[in-house]
């Protein structure tokens, strides 16, 4: 990866944090399209029910979770992402709290 400004460097394992992605280039709509379609499942039949959980129940309910994250969404379509994309969001609330998720 890439920093900021385009140069390889320490900087690739750090998250640009005003758009909660990776530093980088954006990614091309080419590039998305590559990335939808090498994950399970389409557009007619996508997996939807209890698609990625943790044990304390923090759960992804869709296949495109993280795909979706990864291009702003989490920001973007903030009240639909946090409850039903929790781990791509880092979302996850435990008696009615937010807390963080690491991976």
């Amino acid at each position: 990866m890439y920093d900021k400004n385009g140069s390889p460097g320490r900087k690739n394992d750090r998250l640009d944090l005003k758009r909660q992605r990776p530093y980088g280039p954006e990614k091309t709509t080419d590039q998305a399209l590559h990335i939808v379609k090498n994950i399970n499942g389409d557009d007619e039949n996508p997996i939807k029910e209890r698609f990625k959980c943790r044990r304390n129940g923090c759960c992804d309910q869709h296949e495109w979770c993280r795909f979706w994250a990864s291009v702003g969404e989490c920001i973007a379509n903030k009240d639909w992402m946090e409850k039903n994309c929790q781990l791509a969001c880092a979302s996850c609330s435990h008696s009615g709290k937010s807390f963080q998720v690491w991976f």
